[in-house]
């Protein structure tokens, strides 16, 4: 297909994702449209996530063509044969930025780069005035997202576990990966104006390496006090760290019986007793029913 054809191609899917995923920022757009995501996939043609209504609930099917125009469509592409580990829905990544994309010359943290794609989304949002510093803790996804992003040089890539990642200032803080253990750090990190977009997960019994449990957009709001709110239910790829046998059995407590996660307004890292507005009450942070910040009369 001819470059100005493809452009095209990208320019509608850039708006229909974004439209889909509720994010109207065009900044956002704009990033999508620019970002060649056959350039941060395997080769065509891909094995494309699919719902299914057994265990593990999902399967693949392979797009039909080996064409780079296959790739432009609301789809979760798997990485690499097998892994079972996919590149994220695009309207899921977009719903992801609405009201949270960082702003040119920023600082975003992303755990979970996977072949790098929406690294350089974030990449195209922050601008060459800006950083992105990334992991990917399998080795193979890790060594050819280095080579992906190589030609970015405000992006900064570690194969390896995220959670060791420095989050200094940090405008976002991007999470591609289902965990139960928050590590607090992310959150104290956070720039005042921040977020921090991340899954907490439980792990499906049937099928280990994929989570079910909420997705959060968290905000700093006071001293030891971030607004939360919920975003999604999440099927995604399970962290290989931060998470515990008494963290996921905790988070399915919590989730039981439950159909309603709005009531989600915070999380608190202040020392507080388990009461009626615990969501769910953990060591050292607390999901809480409890405003971040006492409502204005």
């Amino acid at each position: 297909m001819a470059d100005d054809a493809l452009t095209a191609v990208r320019q509608a899917y850039a708006e229909t994702v974004c439209a889909k995923g509720g994010c109207a920022d065009p900044r956002v757009v704009a990033a999508f449209a620019a970002t060649r995501r056959e350039a941060y996939s395997p080769p065509g043609p891909w094995q494309v996530y699919r719902p299914s209504q057994a265990p593990p609930y999902f399967d693949y099917e392979r797009t039909p063509s080996a064409q780079a125009r296959a790739l432009y469509a609301d789809l979760s592409v798997e990485l690499a044969a097998g892994s079972f580990i996919n590149a994220g829905l695009p309207s899921v990544i977009a719903s992801w930025l609405a009201d949270t994309a960082p702003p040119a010359g920023g600082s975003v943290v992303q755990v979970g780069a996977g072949l790098g794609y929406y690294t350089a989304i974030l990449a195209a949002l922050v601008g060459p005035g800006g950083r992105v510093r990334a992991a990917e803790i399998d080795p193979r996804l890790g060594r050819q997202a280095k080579r992906n992003l190589a030609h970015l040089p405000q992006v900064a890539l570690a194969v390896g576990d995220g959670a060791a990642l420095p989050v200094e200032a940090a405008d976002l803080v991007l999470v591609h990966a289902g965990i139960s253990d928050l590590p607090l750090a992310w959150l104290r990190g956070l720039s005042p104006r921040g977020a921090l977009v991340v899954s907490l997960t439980f792990t499906d019994q049937g099928f280990k390496t994929i989570g079910l449990g909420v997705t959060l957009k968290v905000r700093p709001a006071g001293r030891d006090r971030y607004a939360a709110r919920f975003v999604s239910m999440p099927y995604i790829t399970t962290s290989a760290s931060l998470r515990s046998a008494r963290g996921e059995a905790e988070l399915r407590r919590a989730m039981e019986g439950a159909f309603d996660y709005s009531d989600i307004a915070s999380i608190r890292l202040d020392a507080h007793a388990r009461d009626g507005s615990c969501w769910l009450h953990r060591d050292g942070w607390c999901v809480s029913r409890r405003p971040a910040e006492p409502a204005r009369p």
